[in-house]
């Protein structure tokens, strides 16, 4: 008697503690899963998982409380509501990590949509598994053994030792085992083929979370053995069994914790190798232009001579200073022109005021109108700031290197452009970063590091919101199922249908919050996305920058030929900035081939309305930023000379 005592206060005192841990990790873990990129079949079948570990934490926690003062089976009704709810559970708990296992197995090559039929046949295989192992130890054992033989921990060994007990003993690790074994077996098969073939990294993470559940469970398979060997349950083992199941929880939140620490390593790795491969191109290039001017000065020293002779001939030295002389001439006329201009624009001026009172008087209206929108999206944008401000922190980096840009093309001449952003969200993307993004799906969500669509939205906006202080912008995805090749729809719509962000970091919240949902889909189109532009620009008569972001599998490229030709005659510049691998299925050799050719080969369009450029990993902020804003000023100007904007 005081040795199953001691067994069951060990248990007891065992349960609470791996109990507290496990809880504490299960909360943890549902919250980090709710806001990560996911499979939504693996990430369904690990909240049940883990909502099946909580009610097992509590149920059987008292359970173990009332054993521990009782030392005996249940004697009332009352007393059987804890170690039901506990044994369904620990059977619910069995089941959804070896469906997991197998999910995991299944969508390796797959990023199904998670439906209503799925959901139902998930919870209809859990509840038929139950139902018989249920009516089997109902076969061979009297409910009030029964509730006692399916617990963790030792508390089978309360019921009587006959026969018939041993059988029930034998169903619930027989079963138990059967899983445990299943998801050891196949957990590891998706880890295989992702580093043979280089698939998902999304899916094979759950992989790694139900092998974990499969180690922690291996105290069951012990004492299955130890039952078989000597037809008792050891307490020690019951205790380890009881702990282990427990605190799995905890040991799943610390694997979270793992990958989000690997994967801010291998963000940090490539950003070191990136500035090691741009150290080696200054070198190579530094070399191959002293061998360049090495090879001019030998070739060009005679054109060289001939072309000062001519210089000499025509007084060259003595035209600089009058230049200098003319700019002068001109600083004094435009101060004489001064005051007459004042004087000319004074009476404008008082005519102007009346109307700007009232235009002043209708500006609470407006900004009543923006205050409702940023309450809306503050708590959205603050949560992504807090829960991920490593990510924002690079997002400021890429910011303050492309500050001086937004001054350069005002200097140039720029006025008001407004940007519209459009989205890639075919399912080329979940390929097409096998090379330049590790492995993983390229709209995948960090919260240590920005992935490469994050990177340019933060780079080009900010150099657009600089030239329009205060300005909002349309965000619109193409190529998911909803969409297809036909039409786009808004990242972001409010209560009153607007659906323009209200800056960079609502653009990235909202982006954060809906891109893990997204159904990839296909096939990819730029015509829709031109043609919204197209609309806008037209509706308003003000000039627009159509900001495209895409992995450059287009579908078919004499459509959005066609397209960016009939944009010309709006005043739309399109800047396309293609990451990740590009098309490599239809161009092994160049798999931006198709994009350089809609940006060169065009000769039907009134101006150079298209640019494409390509993001290569660790490239600077401002060298993207120029390279795909160089037709910026040039499109401002024809757009303006011909009257199409006012």
């Amino acid at each position: 008697f005081l040795s199953m005592a001691f067994q069951i206060g060990f248990e007891c005192v065992v349960s609470i503690i791996g109990g507290v841990f496990g809880l504490y990790g299960c909360v943890l873990v549902l919250n980090k899963e709710a806001k990560g990129t996911k499979n939504e079949h693996c990430s369904f079948l690990l909240r049940g998982v883990v909502i099946s570990l909580i009610i097992l934490t509590i149920f059987s926690t008292i359970e173990r409380f009332r054993l521990y003062y009782t030392n005996a089976l249940p004697d009332t009704w009352i007393g059987y509501v804890a170690p039901t709810i506990s044994m369904i559970f620990y059977q619910n708990l069995l089941i959804w990590v070896a469906m997991l296992a197998f999910a995991t197995l299944f969508e390796i090559r797959r990023n199904r949509k998670l439906t209503t039929g799925h959901i139902v046949g998930y919870f209809a295989i859990s509840m038929f598994l139950i139902g018989v192992m249920f009516l089997a130890e109902f076969l061979v054992t009297t409910f009030h053994n029964f509730v006692g033989i399916i617990q963790l921990g030792t508390e089978a060994t309360l019921t009587t030792a006959d026969g018939t007990n041993a059988n029930a003993i034998w169903l619930k690790y027989g079963f138990s085992a059967f899983l445990i074994l299943f998801t050891l077996i196949v957990s590891p098969i998706p880890l295989y083929l992702q580093r043979k073939e280089d698939d998902a990294k999304i899916t094979t993470q759950y992989a790694i979370y139900s092998l974990i559940f499969g180690y922690l469970f291996l105290p069951i398979l012990i004492n299955t053995c130890v039952f078989a060997h000597d037809k008792t349950i050891n307490g020690f083992m019951g205790a380890v069994e009881c702990f282990c199941t427990l605190i799995s929880g905890f040991a799943l939140c610390v694997a979270f914790r793992d990958e989000e620490e690997k994967e801010e390593g291998e963000e940090k790795k490539g950003e070191k190798e990136g500035e090691k491969e741009e150290e080696a191109e200054t070198l190579i290039k530094k070399e191959g232009k002293a061998e360049e001017n090495t090879q001019n000065t030998e070739t060009q020293k005679p054109e060289h001579k001939k072309e000062q002779q001519i210089l000499n001939m025509f007084g060259s030295n003595k035209k600089k200073p009058e230049v200098k002389k003319t700019e002068e001439t001109t600083k004094v006329e435009t101060h004489k022109q001064e005051p007459e201009k004042k004087a000319e624009e004074e009476p404008k001026k008082k005519e102007e005021e009346p109307k700007k009172k009232e235009e002043e008087s209708k500006q609470p209206e407006k900004t009543e109108e923006v205050t409702t929108i940023k309450a809306e999206t503050k708590a959205l944008v603050s949560e992504m700031m807090s829960d991920a401000s490593k990510a924002m922190d690079k997002l400021n980096d890429l910011q303050s290197e492309v500050k001086h840009i937004s001054d350069e093309f005002k200097q140039k001449g720029l006025g008001e452009t407004r940007m519209i952003l459009a989205i890639d969200c075919t399912a080329s993307n979940q390929y097409c970063g096998k090379k330049s993004f590790n492995n993983k799906h390229l709209h995948t969500v960090s919260k240590v590091g920005l992935n490469f669509y994050e990177q340019v939205i933060g780079i080009m906006g900010s150099i657009i919101h600089e030239i329009n202080p205060g300005a909002s912008f349309p965000v619109y995805l193409f190529g998911d199922k909803s969409t297809k090749d036909h039409s786009v729809r808004p990242l972001y719509k409010d209560l009153d249908g607007n659906h323009h962000c209200s800056s960079i970091e609502h653009i990235l919240a909202e982006y954060r919050q809906k891109i893990p949902t997204t159904d990839w889909s296909g096939p990819t189109s730029f015509k829709p996305t031109i043609e919204r532009a197209i609309e806008l620009a037209d509706e308003t008569k003000k000039f627009h920058l159509l900001l495209i972001i895409g992995d450059g599998a287009v579908t078919t490229i004499q459509e959005n030929a066609e397209a960016i030709v009939k944009a010309s005659e709006y005043p739309v510049l399109i800047v396309m900035i293609g990451v990740g691998d590009g098309d490599f299925k239809e161009y092994p050799d160049d798999p931006w081939q198709g994009m350089r050719l809609l940006d060169s080969e065009l000769k039907e369009r009134k101006f150079d309305n298209f640019t494409f450029v390509q993001y290569k990993k660790n490239m600077k902020a401002d060298e993207l930023a120029k390279e795909a804003l160089r037709e910026l000023p040039n499109a401002f100007e024809h757009c303006k000379s011909t009257g199409l904007i006012k």
